[in-house]
């Protein structure tokens, strides 16, 4: 059983600055004195099998919280609860996806979905338990390729037939639009503004594009927005990155531009984005760490979490005891892999199904890399496709895998299934999820403190759920904002969404705030997250900033948000502090160097929406 990670686990991956990682004390917190100025550190080893010690306080005017008038405060210390189904084996879930990749030789990938979409539908008709559900990621060059011909072909009208029966759902797959030449993040670097992101992201999911040279021929009516147009709704987004020549993973300016014309877009593909073969040598050991730290308790997987406030499925990113499941493979392979995965986790599993090497031969150039060089001869050369035999050859390895999950390993592990977006998402995100109470919130002040060292720690908790830096400013600033000068907290809050910090601030140095000065400061982020981004702009309103000024003193938001999780707490436990000597935080927690050295350009913001995901 994985516990709670305090501090990253290769030191060479810390940013220069941040100092030691954070510990978790097992006596309580006491704020007499400023504990953390020296990295918080305690001694004792935090046990996550324990009961969390959320406490109900007494209510006051109807259903809010009076505050007391006392002022020393002991924080009492929240443990994280393992999920009742902690024993045995824990389920696997299934993502059935393809990546379509080729609106050039039209005969041979749309032969993928007249042979196999039949077989999906059949299996998923005779085990009705299964969940099983194939999700079809075009590209917009393709999604429109598939359905111009459809008068000719029938494949589109028989896809949305499928899809209208529940066995496929559509995504919309970003890297392969034409071309990996002329694209225009092609022109951004790291010092690119969040505006310049979102003008180059925004035109490029949307604008329909020459099919061989590439450049936008009509401001919409492509990408995304194809898939949507000729087949239905688009319920996952993947290949989403910034470069051709690296992993460059999209942050919060991507997924605002996705937002434009997707705004309920809420899952994603995660590491690697793409995977394309150049990236770098120790990608699988960065993620190998990250999904560590996001993998707290038996009921989180090593392939999901959230960034950006989108469910993040990991790709063909290699964990220790989990990679992609191939079905292009064959049966042998997947029995291997579902055999030897760890199943002490819940897990879920990118399932790879009828990808481009079904027809075209493996170490050739893929057909979109073909046609892009050969912008007038576009069509595979007879040399880089796959002779019949084998093409029918890896048509039954498809089909045998896939037969094997559907009837032997699922009817040999109960509770697991496949699984698609929206399923996914209810799972992980239920609407209870949304709601937080007041007595949840202080939970998370107290998680937030206690495990406060020289950097904000990875995300938060209430023992049971898990939320992002982010989400705790957000609700702390909401509570406190809404108690300033009434001496009353709300007894639940919506969790919302927003942007930042966008940047990072170096942390004021023996500061001290007074309980005035705090409310200050969430009455300020109220108000900016209260502008929301309705209706949508390229720099929205509901930024949170990446410093405040106080009394002519500039904090990070880090140090901002470490006032107000001190200020809740105290005075939701009736001992409400007078002042707030500030630590000396950096502004990001330690994981944005693993981010950075994942290639997500700048994402502080990336970094401060990081959380584990919880299946329920």
């Amino acid at each position: 059983m994985k516990t709670i990670v305090h501090t990253l686990l290769v030191s060479s991956f810390l940013l220069a600055s941040c100092g030691a990682g954070q510990a978790v004390p097992t006596r309580p917190f006491s704020f007499g004195q400023n504990n953390n100025q020296s990295g918080g550190q305690s001694s004792g080893n935090f046990n996550p099998t324990r009961t969390p010690s959320v406490e109900q306080p007494p209510t006051s005017d109807g259903d809010r919280i009076g505050l007391p008038a006392a002022t020393d405060f002991v924080a009492v210390p929240v443990e994280m609860q393992v999920p009742a189904s902690a024993e045995g084996e824990q389920p696997v879930y299934i993502y059935l996806f393809t990546h379509t990749e080729d609106h050039i030789n039209h005969e041979l990938s749309e032969e993928r979905y007249t042979r196999l979409a039949p077989v999906v539908a059949d299996l998923a008709a005779d085990h009705p338990d299964s969940g099983l559900v194939w999700t079809i990621e075009f590209m917009g060059a393709d999604a429109q390729t598939v359905a111009e011909r459809d008068p000719t072909t029938g494949v589109a009208s028989m896809l949305r037939d499928y899809a209208d029966q529940g066995y496929i759902d559509f995504g919309y797959h970003a890297h392969h639009e034409p071309t990996y030449m002329n694209r225009p993040q092609d022109l951004l670097d790291e010092s690119s503004t969040w505006a310049e992101l979102v003008e180059a992201l925004d035109p490029w999911v949307s604008c329909e594009k020459d099919p061989l040279r590439g450049g936008c021929v009509a401001s919409d009516g492509g990408g995304l927005l194809a898939v949507e147009d000729d087949f239905g709704p688009v319920q996952v987004v993947s290949g989403y990155s910034l470069e051709e020549g690296d992993v460059g993973i999209t942050g919060g300016a991507g997924r605002h531009a996705l937002l434009h014309h997707l705004p309920d877009y809420m899952v994603a593909f995660g590491f690697s984005d793409h995977s394309p073969a150049s990236r770098a040598a120790d990608f699988d050991a960065l993620v190998n760490q990250l999904m560590d730290i996001l993998t707290p308790t038996s009921a989180n997987s090593e392939g999901l979490f959230w960034m950006d406030d989108a469910l993040r499925l990991n790709d063909a990113a290699a964990v220790d005891s989990l990679g992609m499941l191939n079905l292009d493979n064959g049966v042998d392979s997947v029995q291997q892999t579902m055999e030897t995965i760890e199943r002490d986790h819940t897990q879920v599993m990118n399932a790879g199904f009828a990808s481009k090497w079904i027809y075209t031969a493996q170490g050739s150039l893929s057909p979109t890399q073909y046609a892009y060089a050969h912008p007038d001869s576009p069509e595979l050369p007879p040399e880089s496709i796959n002779p019949p035999k084998v093409i029918e050859k890896n048509y039954q390895a498809n089909i045998a895998a896939l037969d094997y999950l559907v009837t032997d390993f699922l009817a040999s592990n109960p509770g697991s299934s496949f699984i698609g977006s929206e399923e996914l998402l209810a799972l992980a995100a239920p609407a209870s999820y949304w709601q937080v109470t007041n007595a949840e919130l202080d939970a998370i002040a107290r998680w937030l403190l206690q495990e406060w060292g020289a950097q904000p720690s990875a995300y938060a908790s209430d023992g049971v759920e898990f939320y992002s830096l982010r989400d705790a400013t957000g609700l702390l600033a909401g509570a406190l904002a809404e108690n300033a000068g009434r001496g009353l907290f709300p007894a639940e809050q919506q969790l919302t969404t927003f942007y930042g910090p966008l940047a990072a601030v170096a942390p004021a140095e023996g500061l001290t705030l007074s309980v005035t000065e705090v409310y200050q400061i969430a009455d300020q982020i109220n108000r900016i997250l209260a502008a929301g981004e309705d209706p949508w702009q390229v720099t929205p309103g509901n930024i949170l900033p990446g410093s405040f000024m106080v009394s002519g003193s500039e904090i990070n938001a880090s140090q901002a948000l470490y006032a107000m999780a001190l200020v809740y707490a105290s005075s939701h436990a009736g001992t409400p502090v007078d002042s707030v000597p500030l630590p000396t935080t950096q502004p990001v927690p330690g994981t944005y160097a693993l981010l950075d050295g994942l290639g997500c350009w700048d994402c502080y913001d990336s970094a401060w929406s990081l959380k584990p995901a919880t299946l329920h």
